[in-house]
């Protein structure tokens, strides 16, 4: 019985080296199949990361054409001010003629009484008496029925200085109320009348005297 026992020591003793040798051998294959493991998590580690800005870097530069598409949105918009003020002027320009031209055409088509330079006969009073003694025709009529008196002609000078619408305010006889409106309506354009530096149409009034001698 002891020998069994002792052979069966040495066996186990015998098996024990080969049990030591297959788990060392079984350390180093783990060892050896995890070093590659350890070089790919290396190599993993050693990814540069700064590559990943480098594509954002690349790609970034869209906003300068961002920029350029609001300065010329802006260049646009302050080009079209101008253009929108000119047109407000030139409608502005167009309402004051328009308003300038009816106020003109007011005046013209209205008769005043009485304005800052009244109408003038050309040359002056000294003129006018030249025009009656030289123009005046004293009606045969008048002159046998001894007919003499004042006759008050009431005319308008027009902005042109010309004579219209005579009328007889006050009579003293048909013949002679006859020669004054021909003695009116015969004579030359006289200096306009004006208001404002304007020339307007006035109301005038003048005695054509009728006196035997």
């Amino acid at each position: 019985m002891c020998s069994d026992d002792n052979e069966e020591e040495k066996q186990n003793d015998k098996t024990t080296p080969r049990t030591e040798q297959v788990t060392k051998t079984s350390k180093r294959e783990t060892q050896a199949v995890r070093k590659p493991v350890k070089k790919m998590e290396l190599v993993a580690e050693n990814v540069p990361t700064e590559e990943t800005p480098q594509v954002v870097s690349e790609e970034v530069p869209v906003a300068p054409s961002t920029n350029e598409e609001q300065a010329t949105a802006r260049q646009a918009s302050k080009e079209q001010v101008p253009e929108t003020s000119i047109e407000e002027q030139v409608e502005n320009e167009l309402e004051a003629v328009e308003e300038e031209t009816l106020e003109n055409a007011l005046v013209e088509e209205s008769v005043f009484d009485v304005v800052e330079q009244m109408p003038e006969f050309p040359g002056g009073r000294d003129q006018l008496n030249k025009y009656y003694e030289s123009n005046l025709r004293y009606p045969e009529v008048a002159i046998e029925n001894g007919i003499q008196g004042r006759v008050i002609v009431q005319f308008i000078v027009n902005t042109d200085g010309s004579i219209s619408d005579a009328t007889v305010i006050r009579s003293v006889d048909p013949a002679c109320d006859e020669e004054a409106l021909r003695f009116i309506n015969s004579m030359p354009h006289w200096t306009p009348g004006q208001t404002n530096g304007k020339n307007v149409r006035v109301r005038y009034t003048l005695p054509v005297t009728f006196r035997l001698i």
